[in-house]
């Protein structure tokens, strides 16, 4: 009698190689956030010493009070939460429209809008930045 079948242990190790790759990835995400958070709190002079400290010793907050008294960093965070909202509210807009009249009409190339429509949504907006710059740049 064995006590392991062969399709019991296939199970176990691809069970292992998939919780184990998780576990790599969640690590190096939650590691850079830490690193994010950990050098914004380190003092400017213990910024670039060798060998990097994974647990700074003196942990302040004066890189922040500099940046927020010295720039209008919340006037600029309510600029871009101002332009989110509008930005949002207008596409909803125009989508409910476009949604509406491309379910319920039947109009020629209907079909082409549509997969249009869907190719744009699948090509995110960051890759059109640099032939958007090209382009600009040329003319």
């Amino acid at each position: 009698m064995q006590f392991f079948k062969p399709r019991k242990i296939r199970k176990m190790i691809e069970n292992f190689s998939v919780y184990f790759s998780l576990s790599i990835i969640s690590f190096v995400m939650t590691f850079s956030v830490y690193w994010l958070i950990i050098t914004a709190l380190t003092p400017r002079e213990n910024l670039y010493v060798f060998p990097p400290k994974i647990f700074p010793l003196n942990a302040s907050l004066k890189s922040f009070s500099i940046v927020f008294t010295k720039y209008p960093v919340i006037m600029w965070l309510f600029n871009s939460f101002l332009v989110s909202i509008a930005t949002s509210t207008i596409a909803v807009i125009v989508a409910s429209f476009a949604g509406y009249s491309l379910s319920r009409y039947k109009i020629p190339g209907r079909n082409v809008v549509q997969i249009l429509i869907l190719f744009t949504q699948m090509v995110p907006a960051t890759l059109m930045v640099i032939p958007i710059y090209l382009w600009c740049w040329v003319y």
